[in-house]
């Protein structure tokens, strides 16, 4: 594989990253909104299959987006190691790309999972 095909593959995994990172923000903005304009009476069996649905959303949420980051860093480091016999300098600049990673990611992730775990916790409490 050309390096030029190995970045198209990259730019392509880069593309589902940002898929992921949207749905993600923009299903749990509809999460919460609807929670906290909810007229709904939450008792603990709504309350636990609303969180235990967050939850699992979460976390394939997370599995794809890691797994994603884990194809973009082995693609980038294909690219990086044909460079031996390469000198083009966009391909050197391009190589470099690496987003923030999957451990990265995973620890944004979380911390976004924890936040809106507990504005899910609040909405129920009001």
């Amino acid at each position: 594989m050309t390096d030029y095909e190995l970045a198209q593959i990259a730019l392509s995994i880069s593309e589902q990253i940002d898929f992921l990172w949207n749905f993600y923000v923009a299903a749990c903005g509809i999460l919460l909104g609807w929670l906290f304009s909810s007229k709904i009476e939450w008792n603990h069996d709504k309350q636990r299959a609303v969180t235990i649905l967050f939850l699992m959303f979460a976390v394939v949420n997370l599995s794809a987006i890691y797994n994603a980051y884990s194809l973009l860093e082995a693609a980038m480091d294909s690219i990086q190691s044909n460079l031996e016999h390469n000198g083009d300098s966009f391909i050197k600049k391009f190589s470099d790309f690496r987003g923030i990673g999957s451990i990265g990611a995973a620890v944004v992730h979380l911390a976004a999972d924890f936040f809106i775990y507990s504005l899910i916790r609040k909405s129920f409490i009001r």
